[in-house]
């Protein structure tokens, strides 16, 4: 196991009286995808990254350790992390992974929980849910096969329990007031509904009904549960009007536009505080295309009327060392109640892991930034080497933060990357090693060039 203290900065922003005030703190400086809180000890959270690894803390964020499935590679993405309620050493992950792993030792060993015959379990939406009324049982949905599958003792065996017939499954919901009423978010804006526990489903609504139109999360209110909240994605300008926010009023039976036409959402959590009263945070994505307004936006606002307040801009997103910010898309949202009794939102990001609360201050940072790591090129190669700690993973991005290789690891101390591998002009080499310490370096590979934020700016 693997001990770095995180960097924390710190943005404030001033909202309405009748909105609670907070601010945004940025707790990791690597891209995360899923998390799971600890529903006994919110302190414990665990958040799903890149590449198997995985990211522990035992006191709300202010240090972490690395661990990881098996071992750190690869591009997998850790989109589903659930933490059980019954024996919190239990922990299931998923994700666009191929499987389901199960923990019994909060996430240092890890096990294949589906079997072999079974279809590759592949989810980059929220699908790995827990019954509140019997927390032994628990769903996980496909976004492939599009099937249902149900587990009776938590996570260790699944049997399937339904095939959705729909072009995708996105995600699933319990309705916070029954257990036997669950929806299914899927492509094509379609929501779905079950009554039975997952055995039949029904179409209840069809929104936008572009080809690629998702609905990638649905929440429900547990102080009203007849009010909840579906979001949707979409990633082809040509296709709008598309995404938004919908709303229903009646438990789900009709849906019907609330805020923020043309928006592309991912993730949607609601935040309960202390009085009673609940908010909602929103967080924007869009994968395909910078005409598509979603990336880089979280949005709080009441849940009776729409008051947003937008922290696109004043959250402090992690940038690389030349001051470009990876893709600000934000794959989860989650809130918990601290020890102090203050409401928390957590949002998972390609450009880092985040915490808001209420009047927030702001907690020295002590950087991660590897001064230890060499960068050099020559007519051939592109050379990394670490002389303090092994590398653990590299990864080559465009200028707008897009993967598009990772080499494999042929050292953990030493990398030569072919030039012939390489085909943008200019690149960013990200590298991250076992200890949590990262260096970055912006290349061009057939100029012999390294460049500083300054040089490319002029």
């Amino acid at each position: 196991m693997i001990y770095f203290i995180c960097v924390l900065l710190f943005a404030s922003f001033t909202v309405l009286d009748a909105q609670v005030s907070g601010s945004w703190k940025r707790l990791l400086d690597s891209p995360v995808y899923g998390i799971g809180i600890n529903p006994k000890n919110p302190e414990t959270i665990i958040v799903g990254g890149l590449g198997r690894t995985l990211y522990k803390t035992h006191n709300g964020g202010l240090s972490w350790t690395i661990d990881s499935i098996e071992f750190r590679s690869g591009s997998s993405q850790l989109t589903n992390i659930l933490i059980s309620s019954v024996d919190t050493n239990i922990v299931l992950a998923g994700g666009v992974f191929n499987s389901i792993r199960r923990s019994t030792d909060q996430g240092v060993n890890w096990e294949n929980v589906f079997e072999p015959e079974k279809p590759l379990f592949i989810s980059p939406g929220e699908t790995i849910i827990e019954n509140q009324d019997n927390p032994l049982m628990i769903y996980a949905g496909d976004n492939t096969s599009n099937r249902i599958f149900r587990s009776m003792n938590g996570g260790v065996s699944w049997d399937t329990i339904t095939t959705l017939n729909v072009s995708g499954l996105c995600t699933l919901t319990l309705k916070p007031d029954s257990s036997n009423v669950l929806f299914a978010g899927c492509k094509l804006g379609i929501i779905k509904k079950s009554t039975d526990a997952g055995s039949s489903w029904r179409t209840v609504a069809s929104i936008r009904e572009k080809g690629d139109t998702e609905i990638p999360k649905i929440v429900f209110s547990k102080k009203n549960p007849s009010i909840g909240f579906a979001i949707v994605a979409y990633f082809l300008p040509k296709n709008k009007p598309n995404g938004g926010i919908y709303k229903t009023t009646d438990g789900g039976e009709t849906w019907n536009e609330f805020a923020s036409k043309d928006t592309s959402f991912w993730s949607i959590c609601i935040a309960p505080y202390q009085n009673g009263n609940e908010e909602l945070f929103i967080g924007g994505y869009s994968d395909a295309s910078e005409d598509i307004p979603g990336p880089g936006t979280i949005i709080q606002t009441q849940i009776d009327t729409y008051s947003p307040i937008y922290y696109s801009n004043e959250i402090p997103w992690f940038s690389n060392m030349q001051g470009i910010p990876p893709r600000k898309n934000v794959w989860m949202m989650k809130s918990a109640i601290n020890k102090n009794g203050e409401t928390l939102v957590y949002a998972a990001t390609e450009a880092g892991f985040y915490v808001w609360q209420p009047n927030s201050t702001s907690i020295t940072p002590e950087s991660l930034f590897d001064q230890s790591i060499d960068f050099s090129l020559d007519e051939s190669f592109v050379h990394i080497e670490s002389s303090k700690h092994e590398i653990q993973s590299i990864d080559i991005l465009s200028l707008s933060g897009k993967r598009i290789l990772v080499p494999i690891l042929s050292s953990q101390t030493h990398v030569s990357i072919p030039l012939s591998d390489i085909h943008d002009p200019i690149i960013i080499i990200r590298v991250l090693t076992q200890k949590g310490t990262f260096s970055e370096r912006l290349i061009a590979p057939h100029h012999n060039a390294m460049f500083t934020k300054k040089t490319i700016l002029k």
